[in-house]
């Protein structure tokens, strides 16, 4: 089996789907009874798409479902 690795600082994180780091800046949250990857590398509010599962990289946050606060906890529905 192939590990794929990757290192931050002192630590090293392995998996044997993906490099871990495909997930830095990605979140999935349970929002209305779905699954919702968010990008938290986004300079303001964090857009969150329906989630089907795989890498996040297959997913884009152009035309968002929900928009979360950075700071806070309540998601609103993108318009």
């Amino acid at each position: 089996m192939d590990l794929y690795c990757s290192g931050s600082g002192y630590n090293m994180t392995c998996a044997s789907d993906e490099y871990p780091s495909v997930w830095e800046n990605y979140v999935v949250v349970r929002i209305d009874f779905g699954d919702y990857i968010c990008d938290q590398g986004a300079l303001f509010d964090t857009p969150c798409v329906r989630y089907f599962g795989g890498s996040p990289s297959q997913y884009s946050f152009f035309l968002p479902d929900y928009y979360c606060p950075k700071y806070g906890s309540t998601c609103e529905r993108a318009r």
